[in-house]
């Protein structure tokens, strides 16, 4: 059903935005919503918190990504978010280091 959504979602966007979303695949290429490990070395994923605007920022020299376009991605790709000490709230994202440069 959560793939349907996306699906629906995706469908409905426009062709900036549907690039938007490409470079948001590239981005998430090595990424995990869920703690695992390595599918090249079985090593544990390394957890990498980040805000909306820390991801925009890193996607900023490819391209300008709005932010309702990155909060969407995420809740539809099954992202949660971590709450810290201090009440502020960031994506729990999971990085396969081990893949890092190898998007296919």
């Amino acid at each position: 059903m959560e793939n349907n959504r996306y699906d629906n979602w995706f469908a409905d966007l426009s062709d900036d935005e549907r690039d938007q979303v490409t470079i948001l695949d590239a981005y998430f290429a090595t990424r995990s919503n869920v703690p695992g490990e390595s599918e090249a070395t079985g090593r544990h994923l390394a957890p990498e918190y980040k805000t909306t605007q820390d991801i925009i920022d890193e996607l900023m020299p490819m391209m300008s990504v709005s932010p309702h376009i990155v909060s969407k991605y995420l809740l539809l790709k099954g992202y949660t978010m971590a709450t810290y000490d201090d009440g502020t709230i960031k994506w729990a994202i999971w990085r396969d280091i081990d893949m890092a440069g190898q998007i296919d």
